[in-house]
């Protein structure tokens, strides 16, 4: 079974269990420590009954009673967009997925059947106690508030998230992450999101817009700007976390390490999910699109040795 990742690679993490079981209570203190050590952290919380996110007498709960399909809510805090689904199906797990933005892990509560790792919830005060774990092997780890089965998996107490997530075992991975040549990596995100289906600013730009234009852009140049490999790999101590930043590029060369980590041979790695458009992203560029991709992507250009002509 393939495990499913976010957008770029980003890891999920389920919390699965029955009704009552503490799900909700495991997940909000995962959030609460992950973040606290300076994780960006990203939820999914499937409801399995009416979804009212808005008050009934509100301006955005009128609009979407009037018959509005969509209502955006905005403020200088958040905001959020309310989709009406009128009888068609509710979006697919893969979907939501690709809606959230780049983080460092995805909590999601709720999808029990989803192939992704989860931490079982157990509570006595569950409305069913029938263990999941022996039928599921992704589950790989049991959280309960007491002495429970642990069907080969470890077992740890509802609020011991220190066991769940200790600092000693975090800084005790191997830490890797793949960075790609900036100019083809915003050319690859230009046309991902051009195939993408889901109501995210975003989509919205590209599927609008020449790729000059989605460059050019406010949004697409802070983010950009905000997002270098390494912001990916620094913690709350201000550290970088990584050992080992391999380019695709030259991933059979840069993986080395890794490799010799595992005690095992890697390359030649494959290749999946190839995209359909041109390997040689320069014909998609003016002098003025490269130089800015050069101003936004400096840090990462430096670093890892990259130019504008392979």
């Amino acid at each position: 079974m393939t495990r499913m990742t976010g957008r770029d690679g980003t890891p999920i993490l389920g919390i699965a269990g029955w009704k009552k079981s503490g799900k909700t209570t495991l997940a909000v203190r995962l959030v609460t420590e992950l973040t606290r050590r300076g994780f960006r952290i990203s939820t999914v919380k499937h409801a399995h009954h009416d979804l009212q996110i808005d008050a009934s007498e509100t301006d955005s709960a009128r609009h979407r009673r009037a018959g509005a399909g969509q209502v955006a809510v905005v403020s200088s805090q958040r905001w959020a967009l309310i989709k009406e689904l009128k009888g068609a199906p509710e979006p697919n797990f893969a979907d939501v997925i690709a809606m959230l933005d780049p983080c460092d892990l995805i909590i999601v509560e709720g999808y029990k059947s989803a192939a992704i790792p989860k931490i079982e919830a157990r509570r006595l005060a569950s409305f069913t106690r029938e263990p999941i774990a022996p039928k599921d092997p992704l589950v790989i780890a049991i959280a309960a508030d007491h002495a429970a089965e642990p069907h080969g998996r470890p077992v740890f107490l509802l609020d011991d998230i220190d066991g769940l997530v200790a600092p000693d075992d975090l800084d005790g991975f191997f830490i890797l992450t793949l960075v790609r040549n900036p100019w083809d990596r915003v050319v690859s995100y230009y046309h991902w999101l051009r195939g993408q289906r889901f109501g995210h600013p975003a989509v919205m730009l590209a599927k609008s817009s020449d790729f000059s234009r989605f460059l050019n852009d406010p949004q697409t140049i802070s983010a950009f700007r905000a997002a270098p490999a390494s912001s990916y790999m620094r913690g709350a101590d201000g550290r970088d976390h990584a050992r080992l930043y391999a380019r695709i590029e030259h991933a059979d060369q840069d993986i080395a390490p890794f490799a010799a980590h595992l005690g095992f041979t890697l390359t030649p790695l494959p290749r999946a999910n190839e995209s359909a458009r041109p390997c040689d992203w320069r014909g998609l560029y003016s002098d003025a699109d490269a130089a800015l991709v050069a101003d936004i992507c400096t840090e990462d250009i430096a670093r890892f040795s990259y130019r504008f002509d392979p």
